[in-house]
């Protein structure tokens, strides 16, 4: 009998060790008070907590809170009678996101299912929404409806409420860990919720260890980036020659660069001979062969995106004489790289990166398609077409010089508590906020000039007035011009950046003159091409816009190419005025508020125009998703900065200077 009781006790010994090691060592609950279908809510739950969630979700309790500011909650005849901030949608959208929580005990069905009807608060059918999403919760949809319809969603209302008055709550969303509030944690969370939840592990999981040096980072220093392209398709020039030529010359030395030359071709040996086929003809193979034996023959990285980039400026980048000229500004024997592409090793050289296009994973379906430090990533993806620069500086664990832009404004303005004093703070002797003064003048400049392009779009002329409004500078330079944080912050920039002397100068890249001839000349030697593939790249041409009076769509489509960066602008602001109602003790910004709502009404009435479909950004156009995907990005941020400082300061509305207009507007954001 006492050995079997030894047994048990063994056993059961090894049991409680067992399940002792399958459970995380240490756990953060993060509480979040939000509410529903509010954008800023909608983008923590898709750009930080869901990231967050799939790679440390067993070591966090999440507790979902959807309610925070409806107005008044008070029983009427036994009866609950609410009025939510917006409208009674969101407060039915409220009660069957608390019904879906508390018919789990999943955290990851429930997320999925809170996901799912935050991503399509657009539906205005929400009984067809809660039939769909209740699907990821393995609930009968009749059930959450009735839930949320019913008694039982007002209880669970009643109870939201109570918690959510406890905290006192007066901003959205609400950010807790471990039930205890604390403000800078908060900012820390909403520029990287990963990071923040690592921090309050005690016993971290490697996963956290990752992390700390950098996700996707081979070391703390170098940010790897590798581009599928190919040389006549439009995408990849743009991308080349305004996006990573741009970057390289500002934080080269912090970049590895790896280029495969092929995209959308084929390839397959022919009695020991190699036969391509590419996307755009066999110019285009002729061109990638080109580029790609330059890439073999030499090893200066410098070198390299400098002529890549020279060749790709050019309206044949295939063109012999763009190649000797480019190879000659590089310090390459142009001949030779003609000779090479001529030749088998040529053959071999564009088989090679053939070979990497065709094993990339996932499948290359788009051109170019850019991968930082060899994973790919469809949001990095997205945001290095818009704006390389500042997607490789927020992955570069350091800093360089080069990006102290307006992403770097943007992060400050969210976590640096000790940073942003120094815009509130007064020179001396003399009183004044010259630091502040040089932002906002900044700011003002880029919105206004970003405003007036949009304008000259929304007024569809024709034809372009003079010759001088063709070859005005666009968004991306007048940004780089006007924007200078390198100068503004200059002594703002954390202590940490790495000390490393940027680039050394890069030779300027001359773009070709088009000639019409030129162009009459291409339609015919293109026209067998598919049709549609014809069309898709000749509206890219920027002749095209001009011979066929689309000028005006031109104009408002290389604005938003560039919009990333009013979007980086407006909610930094935005976290620069909301947080000076506490930590402003002089009044240093609020006496500028006046101007920058006014700015911001402005902006938002334009982009409500371009949204309603007034502007020339037509259906079926080439850069149509593109642009009208950045379009709502910015709609969206401006709605948003709105709607954070119209509530921060929604006590003192009416005593804001503005027009009628701009203050109906505002009213409308309260």
């Amino acid at each position: 009998m006492g050995t079997v009781r030894l047994i048990f006790a063994f056993l059961f010994l090894i049991y409680v060790q067992e399940t002792a090691s399958s459970k995380p060592k240490h756990t953060v609950k993060v509480s979040i008070y939000y509410e529903s279908a509010l954008p800023i809510s909608v983008n923590l739950f898709t750009a930080q907590l869901h990231p967050t969630f799939q790679k440390l979700g067993e070591f966090l309790t999440l507790d979902l809170i959807p309610y925070s500011k409806a107005d008044k909650a008070i029983t009427v005849n036994g009866s609950w009678i609410y009025e939510c901030s917006r409208n009674s949608h969101e407060c039915l959208l409220n009660k069957l996101e608390i019904c879906g929580f508390t018919k789990t005990d999943s955290q990851s069905a429930q997320l999925d299912y809170l996901l799912c009807l935050e991503s399509q608060t657009s539906v205005k059918n929400y009984k067809k929404l809660n039939n769909q999403c209740a699907l990821l919760l393995n609930v009968n949809e009749d059930e959450l409806w009735n839930c949320a319809n019913g008694p039982e969603g007002e209880q669970l209302f009643a109870e939201i409420y109570k918690k959510t008055n406890n905290q006192k709550i007066t901003d959205l969303p609400r950010i807790v860990f471990n039930d205890y509030y604390d403000s800078a944690l908060e900012d820390e969370a909403f520029a990287d919720f990963y990071k923040t939840v690592c921090l309050l592990m005690s016993n971290k999981p490697k996963e956290c260890r990752t992390h700390e040096t950098g996700l996707l980072h081979q070391n703390d220093e170098m940010l790897k980036i590798t581009v599928y392209y190919e040389a006549l398709c439009p995408d990849s020039v743009r991308f080349i020659t305004k996006q990573l030529y741009p970057t390289y010359s500002k934080i080269g030395n912090f970049l590895i660069i790896d280029l495969v030359p092929y995209g959308k071709a084929t390839q397959v040996k022919k009695n020991g001979k190699w036969v391509f086929e590419c996307q755009h003809g066999p110019e285009e193979c002729q061109a990638n062969k080109q580029q790609a034996c330059s890439l073999q023959m030499y090893s200066n990285q410098t070198e390299i995106v400098t002529f890549i980039s020279c060749v790709m400026s050019y309206y044949d980048p295939g063109d012999r004489n763009a190649v000797e000229k480019c190879a000659s500004k590089s310090g390459f024997f142009g001949k030779a790289i003609l000779n090479c592409s001529e030749s088998v090793k040529g053959d071999e050289y564009l088989a090679k990166y053939g070979d990497r296009t065709h094993s990339a994973t996932p499948r290359i379906s788009f051109i170019p398609t850019i991968v930082f430090n060899d994973v790919y990533d469809a949001k990095i993806q997205f945001s290095s077409l818009s704006n390389l620069l500042e997607t490789a500086c927020k992955e570069l664990f350091y800093k360089p010089t080069g990006c102290s832009n307006v992403q770097h404004f943007y992060l400050l303005s969210i976590w640096s508590p000790q940073r942003r004093q120094m815009l509130y703070t007064l020179s001396q002797p003399g009183g004044h906020p010259h630091t502040w003064k040089r932002l906002i003048e900044s700011i003002l400049t880029l919105l206004s000039t970003f405003q007036e392009h949009l304008n000259k779009g929304l007024q569809n002329s024709p034809y372009p007035q003079d010759q001088k409004s063709i070859n005005e500078p666009t968004l991306e330079m007048l940004s780089q011009s006007y924007f200078e944080f390198n100068e503004i912050y200059a002594n703002m920039r954390p202590m940490d950046l790495n000390p490393l002397v940027e680039t050394a100068q890069i030779i300027e890249v001359e773009s070709k003159k088009w000639a019409f001839s030129e162009l009459t000349d291409y339609f015919k030697d293109t026209i067998t091409l598919k049709f549609g593939e014809f069309v898709s790249y000749v509206q890219n041409l920027p002749s095209y816009k001009y011979l066929f009076d689309d000028l005006t769509e031109a104009q408002i489509q290389e604005c938003f190419r560039s919009g990333q960066t009013i979007v980086w602008v407006v909610q930094g602001l935005a976290n620069i005025i909301v947080k000076s109602l506490n930590e402003d003790p002089y009044g240093v910004i609020q006496r500028d508020l006046p101007v920058v709502l006014s700015n911001l009404v402005e902006l938002k009435t334009t982009l409500d125009k371009l949204s309603k479909g007034s502007g020339p950004i037509k259906k079926g156009s080439n850069g149509d998703d593109f642009s009208r995907k950045m379009s709502d990005n910015v709609n969206n941020a401006t709605r948003r900065s709105l709607t954070s400082i119209c509530r921060t300061f929604s006590d003192y509305l009416e005593d804001i200077p503005v027009d009628r207009e701009v203050r109906v507007e505002l009213l409308a954001f309260a």
